[in-house]
């Protein structure tokens, strides 16, 4: 059984955004590429102007 979905409230979506921004940083400068391309798709996902985001919306 899942539970119902409980948006983000918008000052979680910014912490969430800056904490993963400043680890998206630290994973390029300690050459962890793969991993910091996960966070920009994250970072990406989160950011509701995206055009990644109105596509799902669309499908949905």
């Amino acid at each position: 059984m899942t539970e119902p979905q409980r948006p983000l409230t918008p000052s979680e979506r910014l912490a969430a955004t800056q904490s993963l921004a400043v680890l998206n940083a630290r994973l390029k400068e300690a050459g962890e590429l793969l991993a910091a391309v996960h966070i920009e798709h994250a970072l990406q996902c989160l950011d509701p102007d995206d055009p990644i985001n109105n596509q799902t919306a669309a499908r949905g």
